[in-house]
C-alpha cells in the first residue's frame, strides 16, 4: 500500500515537473511583449549584498517598452555604468547619480543626458562622464553606488539628481501603501532577513521566466484587487443619493468628437492650457514653512557630504522638474505644492554649503510636454534629454567660473 502511495506521488511530481518544465520552454519561445520588457530588465540587473540591486558588467541588451512607448538599446562598461566609455585616468570625470531618469530609461545609449554631457568642455577643460545611476534608486541606494565607485573611479565632480519619490509619495499611491525610497531603503538596510530573502527570489525569477511571470501575476492582482475595492466604495458613497446616482450612471452622454481632426492637424499652442486637475499656488512657500527632511533622507544625505569631504570631489545637487504639475504651473508663474520637495532639500544643502542647480527656471520652452516626456511613462524622449543637457551646461559653465569645481 505504501509503496503504491510512493510510486503515485513520484508520477504526480514528474507530472508536475514536466508542466512546469513545459510552461518555462513555452514562455521564453513565446516572449509576450509584456513579460519581454520585464524580462530584459532583470536580465539587466543583478544582485548587490549592500545595496540590493546594481547593473551587469559588460551588458549589452534591447528593450522596449511593453506598450510600444519606447524602445533602446541599454549596454554597460566594466564597471556597471550605463552607456559610458572605461574611465580615463587622464580624464577629469563627471559621475551622473540618481534614478531611472538619469539612468536613462525611455532612450538608447547615445540619447542620454549624461552621454551627451560626455566630452564637455569648461573654461577650456575636457571632463568625461560617467553614469552612476539605477532605476528605482533612493538617496541611500546613490550614496552607496557612489561610494563603492569612488574606491575605483576618482571622480571631479558628483551631479546628484534628487527624484521627487525619495521622500515623497503622491496621496493615491500613500492609498496603496507606496512608501518614499529613503524610507524604504533605510528599513531594509540592516534587515539580513529580508536581505536574503530578497536575494532568493531575485536569483530565481532572474533565471526561470515562470516565476519572473508568476511574482508579476501576482503583484498585478494586487493592484487591481486595490483598485477594485475603490471602485465599489466610491459607488456605494455615490449610491447614498438615488437621483444622482441615477443619472450620472445612465443618462450622461459623452461629448461628439469630430473624427475629421487628426492629432497632425491641431496645433499646440504655447504655453499649455492647465489641465483641470492641476490645481497651482499664487505664492511659494519658505523651507520653514514645509516639514523638515525625513531622517532617512538627512541619513543618505550625510553619507554624500561625508564622501565628499574623504574623497575631495565637487558635490552638486540638480533638480530636474520630474512632474508635469510642476512645468504647467511654472509656465503660469505659478507654483506646484509638488515642487516643495526641491524647496526641502535645496535648503538642507544650502544650509551646508552645497551649490545647487534648478532646471524648472528653463521649462518655459518645454512644449508640448509630451515631446520631451513619455506620456504615462513620465521619462525623458530624445528631445527631453536634450534639453536637460543644454540647459545644465550652461549653468555647469556659470559655477566654474565662479570657483565651485
Amino acid at each position: 500500500m505504501l509503496q503504491n502511495k510512493f510510486k503515485k506521488f513520484i508520477i504526480f511530481l514528474c507530472v508536475l515537473v514536466g508542466i512546469l518544465f513545459s510552461l518555462e520552454i513555452g514562455l521564453r519561445f513565446i516572449d509576450p511583449p509584456s513579460l519581454s520588457y520585464y524580462r530584459n530588465i532583470k536580465l539587466l540587473h543583478r544582485f548587490h549584498p549592500d545595496y540590493y540591486v546594481t547593473l551587469g558588467k559588460n551588458i549589452d541588451i534591447t528593450i522596449k517598452h511593453y506598450a510600444g512607448l519606447w524602445e533602446g538599446r541599454f549596454t554597460t562598461n566594466s564597471l556597471g555604468f550605463r552607456a559610458s566609455d572605461e574611465p580615463n585616468p587622464s580624464s577629469k570625470k563627471i559621475a551622473c547619480l540618481g534614478d531611472s531618469l538619469v539612468m536613462g530609461f525611455g532612450v538608447s545609449d547615445k540619447d542620454t543626458f549624461c552621454n551627451l554631457l560626455d566630452g564637455i568642455e569648461i573654461n577650456g577643460e575636457k571632463f568625461q562622464t560617467q553614469n552612476l545611476a539605477v532605476d528605482a534608486y533612493g538617496s541611500l541606494g546613490s550614496a552607496k553606488r557612489l561610494e563603492e565607485s569612488l574606491t575605483k573611479v576618482d571622480f571631479d565632480t558628483v551631479l546628484f539628481f534628487v527624484s521627487p519619490n525619495d521622500f515623497t509619495v503622491p496621496p493615491g499611491l500613500v492609498e496603496q501603501g507606496v512608501k518614499a525610497d529613503d524610507i524604504v531603503e533605510k528599513a531594509r538596510e540592516n534587515d539580513e532577513d529580508y536581505r536574503r530573502k530578497f536575494q532568493i527570489q531575485f536569483e530565481l525569477t532572474r533565471y526561470s521566466y515562470l516565476l519572473q511571470a508568476s511574482k508579476l501575476a501576482l503583484e498585478q492582482l494586487a493592484i487591481k484587487r486595490h483598485l477594485a475595492n475603490k471602485e465599489v466604495l466610491y459607488e456605494w458613497q455615490e449610491a447614498k443619493q438615488p437621483f444622482h446616482y441615477l443619472r450620472s450612471s445612465f443618462y450622461t452622454f459623452p461629448e461628439p468628437k469630430n473624427c475629421n481632426t487628426s492629432s497632425t492637424d491641431v496645433k499646440t499652442k504655447c504655453p499649455e492650457t492647465i489641465p483641470t486637475h492641476i490645481q497651482c499656488e499664487v505664492t511659494t512657500p519658505t523651507a520653514k514653512e514645509l516639514d523638515p527632511l525625513p531622517e532617512e533622507t538627512i541619513y543618505a544625505y550625510n553619507k554624500l557630504l561625508a564622501a565628499s569631504k574623504k574623497y575631495g570631489f565637487n558635490l552638486i545637487i540638480v533638480y530636474i522638474p520630474m512632474q508635469n504639475e510642476d512645468i504647467y504651473c511654472n509656465q503660469s508663474k505659478q507654483h506646484s505644492s509638488l515642487y516643495n520637495y526641491v524647496i526641502r532639500s535645496k535648503a538642507f544643502f544650502a544650509e551646508r554649503g552645497i551649490e545647487s542647480i534648478e532646471l524648472l527656471e528653463d521649462s518655459s520652452t518645454i512644449c508640448p510636454i509630451s515631446d520631451y516626456f513619455i506620456p504615462g511613462d513620465g521619462h525623458l524622449t530624445q528631445k527631453g534629454n536634450l534639453w536637460v543637457k543644454d540647459s545644465l551646461v550652461p549653468k555647469l559653465q556659470k559655477l566654474r567660473s565662479a570657483s565651485a569645481f
